[in-house]
């Protein structure tokens, strides 16, 4: 089930206007889920194994972009279980082992995150001395707090493009069963096939639209003047970072 900061099923309906009829409950929110993590990956950015330092004073790491966004990774880094909150389970912490040349996770050892100020702090005795720290989070335009709610941009989102789900699998139905007349979401289509590709397009853009004023800037950093940078960039046996990621061979 959806949480309700993303969206509900009886807000989708009142949205879309598609009734249980056409679109069963089940349906519903199998689509809502669906969707929820579809603005997910597209309403943030995905930094991966960026390198951080902990600020002398403070004992804090303070990644390179705000703001922390709903991850919930999962083992294999997916996104698992959104929560609409930013708790420990929204990064994973690596520290890196210089002898076997491994990134060892100790998201275990995470002591606080602040989705306020943008930082997180490892338990005493971490990271092991000699290591150094990385961190993989996904960062919003703005803090999550303020882009979740009724009636918010993301919810639109959520909402457009759970009725574009429902709607692909209408007209999987309604081409089975050579419906030619038919109405959803406040529209009619008859007859022409064509009439429903616009309709579902209008949905498109208008999801498209709403992601581009919630996905927040991000440049990465480029070699200029030609040539091809290394494929894996090593000082030391430690892995370099350029613009948070680090490079693979």
């Amino acid at each position: 089930m959806a949480y309700t900061d993303y969206g509900t099923l009886a807000g989708w309906r009142t949205y879309s206007g598609i009734p249980i009829a056409d679109i069963s409950d089940s349906d519903g929110n199998t689509f809502l889920n669906q969707s929820i993590h579809q603005i997910i990956r597209e309403a943030s950015v995905l930094i991966v194994e960026e390198l951080v330092t902990k600020e002398a004073q403070t004992g804090y790491y303070f990644p390179s972009y705000r703001y922390f966004f709903d991850a919930d990774f999962a083992s294999n880094g997916a996104i698992a279980s959104p929560d609409a909150t930013i708790t420990v389970a929204d990064i994973i912490v690596y520290e890196y082992d210089s002898t076997n040349l491994l990134l060892v996770d100790i998201s275990n050892q995470i002591a606080s995150i602040n989705s306020l100020n943008n930082y997180f702090s490892l338990n005493s005795g971490y990271p092991t001395a000699g290591r150094s720290v990385y961190v993989t989070y996904r960062f919003g335009a703005r803090r999550l707090n303020e882009m979740l709610g009724t009636s918010s941009i993301a919810q639109e989102a959520v909402y457009e493009f759970t009725t574009i789900l429902a709607l692909k699998k209408l007209r999987t139905i309604r081409l089975k069963k050579g419906i030619s007349g038919w109405t959803a979401a406040g529209e009619s289509v008859t007859k022409d096939e064509n009439q429903y590709n616009m309709m579902l397009q209008n949905h498109l853009d208008r999801y498209s639209s709403l992601i581009n004023r919630l996905k927040p800037m991000y440049i990465r950093a480029m070699k200029t003047f030609g040539g091809k940078r290394p494929d894996r960039l090593m000082l030391g046996g430690a892995p370099l970072t350029y613009g948070g990621h680090l490079e693979y061979q």
